[in-house]
């Protein structure tokens, strides 16, 4: 769709809307680019304090039960790791290293109290901003115990947390089990065409996308996705506020719990496979196709010069105007065929732009017929004419 204006190109309602065989594609300026970048940017890294956080509640939690078993205090966390090889022990072994890859630090302090120290992105004592850090005492372990009596069994969050963050970790899952891989973003989800990595499932085959889009929670925003290792990961809601910490509306919901199975109560999906598309021999169907292409390289030629007061020499100085900065083949798989006009001295008048019909050859008839276009033409042309 070309957008408000009708033409290619244009920002805003005139912005044009592209659709592939992979969904939606959103083509930004470098100024948009480098904000959504941004943006995305911190919003992972107070997902990630939201994830340190909650890895020192468990922690914490481990801490009381060592202290409760011996009666004392550890000398160093490291005594308080599990030693049992269950999904579960693994997982809170790992919340004892923090989403930078630090160890969290633990003093002993007066009336029996104790604290957990996140030494922040850098990993090292004091520091600002992303740097800074932050400590967790007996106080906050308590929570811990709160969400266990609420929980009644389905998922983790038997509250007012949001419920997406359990579809989209789970449907993470489901990428992980098809690909041998978690997904680098979210976003991955929604790509569709790849190749599976399962022995005994079709190993090879294609398969569509486990989603059709991302959905935001209730104020528009994003979910952070926490890549930590090829293991680990957690998909956060950081609420109205958008960012770490908070009550009610701002509070932050985490799936999969820090110190949790993600794999318990999952169910591992079907894939739904890819049939192979039938070749497409519908002549007329395609020169229609032929048409509208040629018309979009016709209009993105003409705002060329526009732009620039002449005519590129070859298609690819457009190329970065197309989908996937490629210059686009005519339906039947072929290079459209470009040329200058050009007049006795030798300067350009226009362009001629042709398609070769469906035998990809000069000339022929019905459609095998050539479709010719140049800097006059419009919408208004058709398809080829039989002769």
């Amino acid at each position: 769709s070309w957008g408000a204006d009708g033409k290619a190109g244009g920002d805003g309602a005139a912005r044009d809307i592209v659709w592939t065989a992979q969904g939606e594609l959103r083509k930004m300026s470098s100024e948009e680019k480098e904000a959504f970048e941004k943006r995305r940017e911190e919003q992972r890294f107070q997902g990630a304090r939201a994830v340190a956080r909650e890895k020192m509640i468990q922690v914490g939690n481990e801490l009381v039960r060592y202290r409760r078993d011996k009666g004392e205090w550890p000398k160093a966390l490291a005594d308080c790791r599990r030693e049992g090889t269950e999904a579960q022990d693994a997982a809170v072994n790992a919340c004892f290293i923090d989403p930078w890859g630090h160890e969290f630090d633990f003093r002993a302090l007066p009336h029996d109290n104790f604290a957990v120290i996140c030494w922040g992105e850098d990993g090292e004592d004091g520091g600002l901003a992303r740097d800074s850090d932050f400590v967790i005492t007996e106080r906050e372990i308590r929570k811990i115990y709160e969400d266990m009596r609420r929980d009644m069994g389905w998922g983790y969050y038997e509250d007012d947390g949001d419920w997406q963050v359990q579809n989209l970790a789970r449907d993470v899952l489901s990428y992980k089990d098809r690909y041998g891989e978690l997904p680098n973003e979210l976003a991955d989800l929604t790509r569709g065409g790849k190749a599976v990595k399962k022995e005994g499932k079709n190993d090879g085959g294609m398969v569509q996308a486990i989603r059709n889009s991302l959905p935001h929670d209730r104020w528009g925003n994003d979910y952070a996705y926490v890549k930590i290792s090829d293991s680990e990961f957690y998909v956060v809601a950081l609420g109205k506020d958008q960012f770490e910490g908070g009550i009610k509306d701002d509070e932050d919901t985490i799936f999969p719990k820090p110190g949790s199975d993600p794999r318990e109560d999952y169910a591992e999906p079907d894939e739904i496979f890819i049939n192979p598309v039938p070749q497409q021999d519908d002549d007329e169907v395609l020169a229609e196709v032929a048409n509208e292409v040629m018309l979009d390289v016709v209009d993105k030629l003409k705002a060329h010069k526009a732009d620039t007061e002449t005519y590129p020499e070859s298609l690819d100085e457009l190329a970065d105007e197309f989908v996937n900065d490629e210059v686009p083949l005519d339906p039947w798989g072929n290079s459209f065929a470009y040329a200058l006009a050009k007049d006795e001295s030798g300067v350009v008048t226009g362009f001629t732009l042709t398609c070769y019909g469906s035998d990809g050859a000069e000339g022929g008839d019905g459609f095998a017929a050539d479709i010719v276009m140049n800097q006059d033409s419009s919408a208004a042309e058709v398809s080829p004419t039989e002769d």
